[in-house]
């Protein structure tokens, strides 16, 4: 029972920190429609996510985002989104690219009106000097800037993130955890992604471990998706012992040392039933075509970064005010726990903390998301 209590305290904190009174009575708001499954909302969405750039300077192994059109975002759309960050509790700014080679994503800091504001990046352009004119020039609190790491060892790293070297990225996160304790502050939170594989998750304790001593308070593991078919042997949906073992020491450790960890539901290549149907309790319900919202680059607002076929409108067209409760919204919201589209049938985010109908299906995608 106490510790019930603390994990809802910690999620009501992490809800309002930070707001002011308006997003704070919004994302109440928000909270209540999405739970009712309104079709029609009176609330914004509480976390709005923009593409600042798609553009990257890395070229990873395991990386979906092939055959895009590059680009950065247009300062036309800087009015829609301030405006709509006035309601949000945070925005993130990042999407398919390396947010730090958008000059989008500086003006975006400065003039953003959100609760706080989050982001992940490769970590290669963080530098000392990069970390504290971000900090400087942000209007917001940056609540959180999430390190994309995906080994302990240089060997590892390397043979998955290219054009950067593990030591440069490890030392920028050292970095700003020195700065915050110089100065003594308790934020930005420093996070890391890490995407489990079959030549890193062995790695994975041994990480917690660094993580620990450089500052990091959080580390958040997910399953690869395999988007060509040269790496399918990677996915641990082939090695559910080894996952499980690793897994289970990790979270010993993570307690240990105090950092969070979170790790999505074990996967297996027989983990199949013979139907899906949310009407089933333990399948999670999804909530982002109503608190979440993402802008890509080229204007497009997806309800989803988990698939490229929620398209709701064109932000360089229309008001966001207008795309948020028209048809293609409405109609999403209809549907989306009733009678799920493809996507939404093997989402890997529905999926992150209840096993899903078929593994194979969820994360062997073959195909780029962003095609």
């Amino acid at each position: 029972m106490k510790n019930t209590s603390v994990n809802l305290l910690h999620r009501i904190k992490e809800s309002f920190s930070f707001s002011d009174r308006r997003q704070a009575k919004n994302t109440a708001l928000n909270i209540i429609e999405r739970k009712l499954q309104k079709t029609r909302v009176k609330s914004s969405p509480f976390i709005v996510q923009v593409d600042v750039t798609n553009r990257c300077n890395l070229n990873c192994t395991i990386c979906s985002r092939k055959d895009l059109i590059i680009g950065d975002i247009s300062s036309s759309l800087f009015p829609e989104i301030i405006k709509l960050s006035r309601k949000s509790r945070e925005l993130i700014l990042f999407g398919y690219g390396e947010p730090l080679l958008s000059e989008g994503f500086h003006e975006l800091c400065k003039k953003s009106k959100s609760g706080r504001i989050s982001f992940t990046t490769n970590g290669r352009l963080l530098t000392k000097e990069m970390a504290e004119k971000i900090l400087s020039e942000s209007n917001r609190p940056i609540f959180n800037i999430t390190f994309s790491i995906d080994a302990a060892t240089e060997e590892t790293y390397s043979s998955i993130r290219n054009n950067v070297r593990f030591d440069t990225v490890w030392n920028n996160l050292e970095n700003i955890s020195d700065y915050k304790s110089h100065f003594n502050l308790s934020c930005p939170e420093i996070w890391i992604n890490f995407v489990a594989m079959r030549r890193n998750i062995e790695e994975l304790p041994e990480l917690i471990e660094k993580a620990a001593k450089a500052g990091v308070s959080k580390i958040n593991v997910f399953h690869m998706n395999v988007w060509d078919e040269s790496y399918i042997e990677e996915s641990l949906i082939f090695y559910p012992e080894l996952t499980r073992q690793i897994f289970n020491t990790a979270q010993v450790k993570a307690h240990e040392l105090g950092i969070k960890l979170d790790i999505p539901v074990e996967i297996s290549e027989n983990q199949k039933t013979k139907s899906f149907k949310l009407s089933d309790t333990s399948i999670s319900k999804c909530y982002q075509p109503w608190s979440y919202c993402y802008i890509r680059n080229d204007a497009l607002v997806l309800a989803c970064c988990y698939s490229e076929d929620h398209i709701m409108g064109d932000l360089s067209k229309r008001s966001f005010e207008e795309i948020w409760n028209d048809k293609p919204y409405r109609k999403l919201r209809a549907r989306v726990n009733k009678t799920p589209s493809h996507d939404c049938q093997r989402c890997e985010l529905r999926f992150r903390y209840t096993p899903s109908p078929d593994d194979y299906e969820t994360y062997i995608k073959l195909q780029s998301r962003t095609k």
